[in-house]
Order: C-alpha cells, then sequence, then structure tokens
C-alpha cells in the first residue's frame, strides 16, 4: 500500500491548487495510480477517483511510518508496467 500526505499547497502550478483545499493535511491517502512523467508527476488518490494531482505537493509512504522517495524508487518510474506494480503493491 503506498500513501501520499499532503505537505505543500504553495507547489505545482496555479490551476492545479484549488483541488488541493478539499484535502486534510493530517490525512494518510490512499494511492492508486502514479504517472510519473518527464516533468510533472501526476497520482490518483483512491477517495478521489475524479481528480488528478501533483505529486509535489504531497510526501509518500509505504507504510503510515516509512517514507519514500518516489522519485528515486524504481518501482514508480514511467514505464507500461507502472500501474500494473503500483496495483500489486496496493493488493499486499
Amino acid at each position: 500500500m503506498i500513501y501520499a500526505k499532503l505537505t505543500s499547497i504553495e507547489n505545482g502550478y496555479p490551476e492545479e491548487r484549488f483541488k488541493l483545499y478539499i484535502l486534510d493535511k493530517r490525512h494518510y491517502y490512499e494511492v492508486s495510480e502514479i504517472d510519473m512523467g518527464d516533468s510533472s508527476t501526476k497520482i490518483y488518490l483512491r477517495d478521489f477517483k475524479d481528480e488528478v494531482f501533483n505529486s509535489v505537493n504531497f510526501s509518500f509512504y509505504e507504510t503510515k511510518l516509512k517514507k519514500i522517495n518516489i522519485y528515486k524508487d524504481p518501482r514508480f518510474y514511467k514505464t507500461e508496467q507502472t500501474s500494473h506494480e503500483l496495483q500489486n503493491t496496493n493488493e499486499r
């Protein structure tokens, strides 16, 4: 299971920031998908299926106590297997 926790509402593009106000900074949200691009990374939260968020506003955790760096973790590099690998991780 991968979790995202809102850490900043000032990062990213101005047009994306308004969505962040629906999130609670104290909550760990389950990540359903990470779409890592060359210049930006989109994340999808299980509780907000119709919203796309910019990863720069979040910290990521493998458990609620173990912080991870998705940008250096090969499980999350953009490949054809990215979504499949994340789904397998979330099913554990």
